[in-house]
């Protein structure tokens, strides 16, 4: 256990002070900023699957990624994980599809 003024008892407290002297420098106090306009991406519907695990996308709207895809087809996944899983192996998760750019993702 650390006792007052012993080596350890100085090491919490400079790193307790760490966040406070990071803010005072300037660290953190501007808000992060994307130019881009904003894109509307369709809803999923009751019945729209994740092409990945097959759970279904509209249970979880606050983790719903979507990738709409040049040709108008929207593809929703149920997170992140099976998003990039997706775009990691296109040839196991949609084997037909035409070779298509993405417009957007969200």
């Amino acid at each position: 256990m650390c006792h007052h003024g012993s080596p350890c008892a100085h090491r919490r407290r400079l790193l307790a002070s760490l966040p406070a002297a990071a803010l005072l420098a300037g660290l953190g106090l501007s808000p992060a900023r994307a130019d881009a306009p904003k894109v509307e991406l369709p809803a999923p519907g009751p019945r729209d699957t994740c092409p990945v695990c097959g759970m279904f996308v509209a249970q979880y709207p606050e983790w719903v990624a979507t990738i709409l895809w040049d040709d108008g087809i929207a593809v929703q996944f149920d997170g992140a994980k099976d998003f990039f899983k997706y775009l990691d192996n296109l040839d196991k998760y949609a084997p037909d599809a035409p070779p298509r750019r993405s417009r957007e993702w969200g």
